[in-house]
């Protein structure tokens, strides 16, 4: 779908965003409130990960309540988004703000759930000029079997309002089941299957000015209230997913580069390699190391 808009834009969404943070922003977590347990990362906790371009978090937890979390500064490298048959949950968050993709994926078995959130946020300098966005999000593995999930991405200015903080003009909904909803600038449309989306949207402006933009991806995997729970597993992974492009008269006050299908990734497709994630105790929570 391609519309030609001026900058004054439409609140929408269907979902809440998250808190923005500056920057990038990863967070992963893999938990079961029935037995108490609970693992997972979040980037924002680490300083020294602030201001770095791309981050990723993993939170991890198997059937007997061992597990870990980590988060690190890059791009992840191959099988960090794995699980095996004792996987009960699984979580993981990326973003690459320098290329412009976002990635998240969530599984979840037994009495399991996992949470996974990809953010970044960006100062956008608009020209007297027009902007060309292109957005592509890509088919997923989807599925919920006594089980369920959802996926979200959502495009937003950030207003300075507290009672408002976000003027929302895109967001999508995807399900466990494929149903999806789509609101994308002025248009709204559903559909009984996900096969992927791209969206095409011209910006024109009769004078520079700028805008805080934030971009948020999120995937949520949940068997928690299984009263079955073998028969319980969900998943939503989304970890080939989002990707936006910018073309025309604008500049990135971070840096930040908006390749869209062009970006690189080295995020594989997952397997059922085991993790070598391996926790403390159970009814602890460990935050991973923070590595540069």
């Amino acid at each position: 779908m391609r519309k030609n808009l001026f900058i004054l834009l439409l609140a929408m969404g269907t979902a809440a965003l998250s808190p923005a943070h500056a920057g990038t922003w990863a967070q992963a977590d893999a938990y079961s409130p029935r037995e108490d347990w609970a693992y997972g990362a979040d980037t924002a906790t680490y300083p020294a990960l602030a201001g770095e371009p791309a981050v990723w978090a993993l939170g991890d937890l198997d059937k007997v309540g061992t597990g870990g979390g980590e988060a690190h500064s890059g791009v992840p490298g191959p099988c960090t988004y794995c699980w095996s048959a004792e996987t009960m949950a699984q979580a993981f968050a990326a973003v690459n703000a320098s290329s412009g993709w976002l990635k998240a994926g969530a599984v979840a078995r037994y009495s399991g759930g996992a949470d996974a959130m990809a953010q970044f946020t960006d100062t956008l300098n608009f020209g007297a000029g027009s902007v060309h966005w292109d957005l592509n999000l890509d088919t997923f593995r989807h599925q919920g079997v006594e089980g369920g999930g959802e996926l979200t991405f959502e495009m937003a200015w950030l207003t300075g309002d507290p009672d408002f903080p976000f003027e929302t003009f895109l967001s999508l909904l995807v399900t466990s089941d494929g149903f999806w909803q789509l609101n994308a600038f002025d248009d709204f449309s559903t559909g009984a299957e996900f096969t992927g989306m791209h969206v095409e949207h011209d910006m024109f402006a009769l004078f520079p000015y700028s805008r805080d933009l934030v971009v948020t991806l999120r995937t949520r995997a949940d068997c928690t209230n299984s009263f079955v729970e073998t028969d319980c597993s969900a998943e939503m992974d989304a970890t080939h997913s989002a990707y936006l492009g910018l073309t025309g008269d604008f500049s990135s006050s971070n840096g930040y580069g908006y390749l869209g299908l062009s970006a690189p990734s080295s995020v594989p497709e997952p397997t059922t390699l085991m993790l070598s994630l391996l926790g403390l105790a159970a009814l602890a929570r460990r935050r991973g190391r923070a590595d540069r």
